[in-house]
């Protein structure tokens, strides 16, 4: 059982939801320390709580008491001085240093923010507008008018980027396919990384209007959980099974290109390539209902 909560993005959401996004100071009690501790490390200009996640577990058998279980996952934008990007550090740190709750933390520099602001991107315009402000700077809020969107424009770069990631993913599986056979199991592996890359950005930048940069396949799956759990049914992590074949194709992006002897077993390949596969063909499902809904229209793909 989970609970899903996000400020809005596009005009489906703006029909469907409230465009307020607050959060109650009982759900926001566990963020005070990773705030405080994210302050006090890179000073930043504001902090915002852009989605949260609620997740609960329940587990029953005939030789244990009742046992029961809730974790909250929140999902930040900090706001850096001037350019600086201290994404992947920041990152690490609240990983290490904050296990009681999950958090997954996007950073970008002051600089590169207003800029974007200034064009009216929907990201950030409506994080700075919308979002839970845990933190602000000497009162700098950051903010500007919500911009007066072409939703046609805006729905028109989602479905072209769309396109390209996908016709990206496709490329790349092919490829993979092509060099199993061929007897590279571990460049094979290499390409199934990107198409999965590939696929966890088109996700990315058609539900939130954010484009990511980011290479870390955890990291891009954990941020498509403010709006699905689909990348984590594909390649669940529950089982040790399931964690060390993630593992090894999430290891392949640089063991394959620096590491000698970097191999992988036929079946792990194969059970990889599947899920692969199937998280393409989700993918591929999920934005073009979402572009449906957003503009009419069903994104014509070659």
């Amino acid at each position: 059982m989970w609970q899903r909560m996000s400020c809005p993005f596009g005009k489906e959401r703006r029909k469907m939801m409230h465009p307020d996004f607050k959060l109650s100071a009982l759900q926001l009690q566990p963020l005070k320390a990773v705030i405080d501790g994210l302050v006090l490390r890179y000073q930043p200009v504001t902090i915002c709580c852009f989605s949260y996640r609620q997740t609960q577990s329940l587990r029953m058998n005939c030789f244990d008491k009742e046992a029961s279980r809730e974790r909250s996952h929140f999902f930040l934008l900090m706001v850096t001085q001037g350019r600086q990007r201290l994404e992947h550090e920041a990152q690490d740190y609240l990983n290490t240093h904050f296990t009681e709750i999950e958090t997954t933390l996007l950073v970008h520099g002051e600089d590169t923010v207003v800029e974007q602001l200034k064009t009216g991107n929907w990201f950030f315009s409506r994080v700075l507008n919308l979002a839970e402000r845990c933190y602000s700077k000497d009162g700098l809020l950051l903010q500007s008018p919500l911009p007066e969107l072409d939703d046609a424009a805006v729905v028109a770069s989602a479905r072209n980027c769309f396109i390209h990631r996908l016709d990206m993913a496709h490329g790349f599986y092919k490829g993979a396919q092509a060099l199993r056979e061929a007897n590279y199991p571990s460049n094979a592996l290499f390409l199934l990384h990107q198409c999965v890359e590939q696929s966890c950005s088109a996700l990315i930048r058609v539900f939130l209007n954010y484009r990511s940069d980011i290479h870390n396949l955890s990291r891009l799956m954990k941020l498509c959980l403010c709006f699905t759990d689909m990348p984590l049914e594909v390649f669940p992590q529950e089982s040790a099974a399931d964690q060390r074949l993630f593992s090894l194709l999430q290891r392949s992006y640089s063991e394959t290109r620096y590491r000698e002897g970097f191999q992988v077993e036929r079946d792990d390949f194969l059970q990889i390539l599947q899920r692969v596969k199937n998280l393409m063909d989700r993918m591929e499902a999920m934005c073009g209902e979402r572009l449906l809904a957003l503009s009419g229209e069903v994104p014509k793909v070659e």
